[in-house]
């Protein structure tokens, strides 16, 4: 059951690994390539810290708007006694 979450989760994780995509504004706002591409750059010693901000940033936008949509689906009932 948990099969296709895992090719969504590592479908971005391996695009990060192809040779020429590097770390940009636009792909700092993709939610696992950003920190794929990350580690390459940290590994590579060519990180630059304001695209570093962005990828921070977005990962806490996602964060927010995760935790925001599961509050709003935990607070129906339906979804917590299972009628």
């Amino acid at each position: 059951m948990i099969a296709p979450g895992n090719i969504l989760v590592i479908i971005p994780a391996a695009i990060g690994m192809v040779p020429g995509i590097t770390l940009n504004y636009g792909t700092a706002m993709i939610p696992i390539l950003n920190v794929s591409l990350t580690t390459k750059e940290i590994l590579a010693g060519t990180l630059q810290y304001d695209v570093l901000a962005v990828v921070y940033l977005s990962q806490i936008v996602l964060a927010l708007l995760s935790l925001w949509g599961c509050s709003k689906w935990f607070e129906r009932e339906e979804v917590i006694f299972r009628e």
